[in-house]
């Protein structure tokens, strides 16, 4: 990536051809304190000049560093912070507006924790702006990008998309070539590009109101065939609205928000049994640094879990229904992400090929439905991936719908048979490699003994 830098420079030095969209969206929001989300070496700068606090992200180091020096020949100052996008250090909402600038979102995978961040930091009415390529401009040979930029890109540059087959439809190669002084040089980047529905979703997922899609640097209405997605959006003042549209899962959101204080205490004692037995599976992977998903993350137990064994991630995820629990797995320090999400409606990880580890424990009994959720999974699992997952056990000859009250809440539990289990993996893409019937937990609350189906499952081609 030393290169990256330089080519980066070379290709957009003289690129001003989204000033005037988003000159506009500043006009609009009026923001007081900005954060722009991978900052490059501060070609936007100049778009700044009236905004009373800045805060600049990229993350390269050495972009930071030719940002900083860039800064410094400007005379006004700026905040800049070298991190990635899926984890920003700042408080939950501390910022008027975000903007991401031209193409920077493609970069910024995986896209679920980027966009998760953004909301999380922006205020309550707080306004986001991005401009990413439309997929669908590529796929069928439209111009109007390579037109609109003519006159503003530097000559010395050329680049090219190439879909990247068997990695994703929304997956492509940039490859950037330069000429200088006779020299030619070549960089090629992977980049994901949703098109326009998956990005609505993906927004509104997160509570954002989409106040207007444009198509283009002139801020032309959208077409499915427009070079650009110009998303312009505004964070809703309520709580994270989608997770009402299913009833278990807005019944599972109310349950475990309650008993996020105590869970950690409650998930630590001698009763759950799940600990050891993710123990013994994953022991053998430790040395090999695997980017792990925590689906159902609670409190962060599973840091504990993978302390034991002297497992370190090289990326650490995780989502759950709960904000609570969001929140106190994000205190933890432990994880590089934590978004709230409902698993029921299904990941949009538009990344494919990415985790190598998919922990699932203790929420697939909330959802009537896996089918979704554990094929978005598989799509999102790097080719070997693994997956861990429960399934609360029916003891009787069929699954069972078991409904519970907890307060004024109703909430339903889906106990599946073995054979169920095995058919829902099957279905879903995956190869099970081993199931096995054990203790999962004492109920704190009853005393009873509930059992699991233990599973994992991998992906292969």
């Amino acid at each position: 990536m030393k290169t990256f830098p330089c080519i980066y420079t070379l290709t957009y030095e003289n690129f001003n051809a989204d000033f005037k969209s988003i000159q506009s969206f500043l006009n609009s929001q009026k923001p007081k304190k900005i954060l722009d989300l991978g900052a490059g070496f501060g070609r936007t700068l100049p778009l700044y000049s009236e905004i009373d606090e800045v805060v600049l992200v990229d993350y390269s180091e050495e972009m930071c560093t030719r940002l900083k020096n860039k800064v410094k020949i400007m005379g006004k100052a700026y905040t800049i912070i070298h991190a990635p996008s899926y984890g920003l250090p700042f408080e939950d909402d501390t910022f008027d507006a975000v903007i991401i600038g031209f193409a920077a979102l493609a970069e910024m995978e995986p896209l679920l924790f980027t966009i998760g961040e953004v909301a999380r930091v922006l205020k309550p009415g707080g306004a986001f702006y991005s401009m990413t390529i439309n997929p669908n401009a590529f796929k069928t040979g439209s111009l109007g990008l390579d037109r609109a930029v003519k006159n503003s890109w530097n000559e010395a540059v050329s680049i090219e998309t190439i879909p990247v087959f068997g990695k994703g439809k929304f997956q492509f190669e940039v490859q950037l070539i330069t000429r200088q002084l006779g020299k030619l040089s070549k960089l090629s980047i992977e980049q994901t590009c949703p098109d326009v529905a998956e990005l609505k979703s993906l927004l509104e997922s997160f509570a954002f109101q989409i106040n207007s899609i444009a198509g283009d640097f002139e801020n032309r209405p959208f077409s499915e065939n427009s070079p650009l997605i110009v998303l312009n959006a505004i964070k809703n003042v309520k709580k994270y609205s989608h997770l009402s549209k299913i009833e278990n899962s807005y019944a599972c959101e109310y349950i475990y928000d309650t008993m996020a204080s105590k869970y950690k205490d409650i998930s630590s004692s001698e009763s759950y049994n799940l600990p050891n037995w993710l123990k013994r599976q994953m022991l053998p992977y430790k040395e090999l640094y695997p980017v792990v998903l925590d689906c159902a993350c609670a409190t962060g137990n599973l840091c504990e879990m993978l302390d034991s064994i002297s497992l370190t991630p090289s990326l650490l995820f995780g989502v759950d229904i709960s904000l609570e629990m969001v929140k106190l797995s994000r205190a933890t320090g432990r994880y590089d992400s934590v978004v709230q999400a409902d698993l029921a409606s299904g990941i949009p990880f538009f990344r494919e090929n990415y985790f190598d580890f998919s922990i699932v424990n203790g929420c697939l009994e909330f959802i009537e439905t896996a089918t979704c959720f554990l094929s978005s999974l598989l799509k999102a699992s790097a080719p070997g991936g693994i997956l861990l997952c429960t399934f609360e056990e029916s003891l009787s000859a069929g699954d069972q719908i078991v409904p519970m009250r907890i307060g004024n809440t109703n909430l339903k539990r889906y106990l599946r048979t073995k054979e169920s289990v095995e058919h829902l993996i099957s279905v879903s893409g995956w190869k099970l490699e081993e199931i096995e019937s054990g203790l999962g937990y004492v109920s704190p609350a009853t005393g009873l003994a509930i059992n699991y189906w233990y599973c994992k499952a991998r992906k292969v081609l």
